[in-house]
């Protein structure tokens, strides 16, 4: 969909212990249906099932600044209501984490119908 790829973000400075400093830190995470569209076009393995390693030129021209973008674009109102202008990136660093979603159900010891079967058992 056309909606915000941003599902969460938390400020590690808000957690307790965590020092204050001039520059805050965000954890952005995307939603589920931004993550496997990413992984649809641009493809966590090669052709041939060979890993393909996550480069930064393109966390950095894709994923980290959509959810840069859609973070910023959820705290204008706000900020602008506080007369605070928008922050600039001064780091930013991206990774995906494909295997973290979960398999469609007829892969990886399930069948279509949810029944478990032994991993490479044909029936």
């Amino acid at each position: 969909g056309g909606g915000s790829p941003l599902w969460f973000a938390a400020r590690s400075q808000s957690k307790p212990g965590v020092p204050r400093g001039a520059a805050e830190c965000w954890t952005l995470v995307s939603t589920a249906d931004y993550a496997v569209r990413q992984i649809q076009e641009t493809p966590m393995q090669s052709p041939s099932g060979a890993f393909r390693p996550q480069e930064d030129s393109y966390l950095l021209s894709e994923p980290g600044p959509a959810l840069f973008d859609a973070l910023l674009a959820a705290v204008a109102p706000r900020l602008a209501a506080a007369s605070v202008p928008l922050p600039a990136a001064v780091y930013m660093h991206a990774q995906r984490w494909g295997s973290a979603l979960p398999s469609p159900a007829s892969v990886f010891g399930r069948d279509a119908d949810g029944a478990h079967k032994p991993l490479g058992s044909a029936a």
